[in-house]
């Protein structure tokens, strides 16, 4: 208990003898740049010569600044002021920070802000006086001394919000004074149609009539604006909705929506017991047509493709483009036969295809892909998955033709 007690008086005798040599220290290097009394001002923001402004600019550009060149300014005449004594500190703490003498530099800093209580608020709120508080919170974190490190960037991001909310008054106040002459001219309209209604209420009786048509007239227009821009809403909202399901190119319903109908159009059959066929279509050679002919050609190869397919499918099937060259289609209530019959038709069909207009003179071929539900697990991915399977059979046949689905053992007993 005694060696403990002992041990505890003497960290408290260190931690003196370090507060005493502290403040030494401090006394040793006491900051010669003191401004006099009558040089005082807080009622005003004082102004900043301009040779303080290029020291503070190569501080913050990081070049070169001296004691000699404070020392200078100092003697330039009219004599300094508390905010050019408060900068001439600042400096002075980048100068020491810079020759490696930090806690001097922390001097200086402190020194600088000293000045602070007979500047005006409104001068301390802006980036040139309270950046001093990032470097402080520099100094003290590199002896260490993160408490003080952490109040001076308490500081300074309390001052940077103030600075923040300055700024957005004086823009605020701007704004007002800019329209309020707009206001005044306003209220001088105002004005004149006011005069202009005592006069036309003289010939009220005159008037009335033509005052009444007038109203209708006017309510009749903002009525049929109004109906006009509900019906533009109206007719913005359906196409938007008709983009998100279609495919641009084409105007055929895009992936998404094929993936929507078709497992809705699924567990119907499934449901209701029916069956549905899916259908895959790959243009055969595409890349050729896009690397002989052009993009433009080939925009055309495919939408010319999707017109054929829009001409053979009933009113019930559901066809789309899925993505590049692939098409795909639902065919609610057919089954395996009837799919693969769809298929062929629609494959000579492209096949029979004039494609001089587009000037390209061999024929464009399809490779079909024919999956019915009954083949495969009832899911809509798994249906369209085998009609893929199909399809790249067909291309591993020699493609320009239709293949159906083929269920291995493996797949029928599962």
């Amino acid at each position: 208990m005694l060696a403990s007690t002992t041990k505890v008086l003497a960290a408290k005798n260190t931690a003196s003898l370090v507060t005493l040599q502290t403040i030494a220290y401090q006394e040793q290097n006491t900051i010669t740049h003191s401004a006099p009394n009558n040089m005082l001002d807080s009622k005003v923001e004082l102004e900043v010569r301009p040779s303080i402004f290029t020291l503070i600019d190569k501080m913050k550009n990081n070049d070169n600044v001296s004691h000699e060149m404070l020392s200078q300014i100092e003697s330039e005449l009219p004599p300094l002021n508390a905010a050019e004594y408060y900068l001439l500190n600042y400096l002075s703490a980048y100068i020491s920070y810079h020759n490696g003498e930090i806690q001097k530099a922390i001097n200086w800093a402190n020194k600088a802000i000293s000045y602070e209580e007979q500047m005006l608020q409104s001068q301390l709120a802006t980036p040139l006086f309270f950046d001093i508080y990032l470097a402080l919170a520099k100094y003290h974190s590199e002896l260490g001394q993160y408490k003080r490190a952490y109040d001076a960037k308490r500081s300074y991001m309390n001052r940077y919000s103030d600075s923040l909310m300055n700024m957005k008054d004086s823009r605020i106040k701007a704004l007002d004074e800019k329209y309020g002459t707009a206001i005044k001219q306003n209220e001088n309209l105002l004005l004149e149609s006011q005069n202009e209604l005592k006069r036309l209420k003289i010939k009220e009786a005159e008037n009335e009539k033509y005052i009444q048509l007038r109203n209708l007239v006017i309510l009749s227009l903002v009525g049929l604006l109004f109906l006009a821009l509900i019906l533009r809403q109206v007719h913005v909202s359906n196409r938007l909705r008709v983009i998100a399901k279609t495919d641009a190119l084409t105007g055929l319903f895009n992936r998404r929506s094929l993936f929507k109908k078709g497992n809705l159009l699924v567990n119907e059959a499934v449901k209701e017991g029916n069956t549905v066929s899916a259908i895959l279509l790959d243009i055969d050679f595409f890349k050729s047509v896009n690397d002989n002919y052009g993009h433009d050609v080939g925009d055309k190869v495919i939408k010319m493709v999707a017109e054929v397919g829009t001409e053979t499918i009933r009113s019930r099937d559901y066809y789309a483009r899925l993505g590049g060259e692939e098409f795909a289609a639902i065919l609610p209530g057919a089954s395996l036969e009837e799919s693969k019959a769809f298929a062929e038709r629609l494959r000579e069909k492209v096949e029979q295809l004039d494609l001089s207009t587009i000037n390209i003179e061999r024929k464009i071929t399809v490779s079909i892909g024919v999956a019915n539900l009954a083949q495969v697990t009832p899911s809509f991915d798994i249906l369209l998955h085998a009609a893929d399977e199909a399809m790249y059979n067909a291309k591993e046949q020699g493609r320009n033709r239709v293949c159906c689905y083929q269920p291995s053992e493996t797949t029928a007993s599962t």
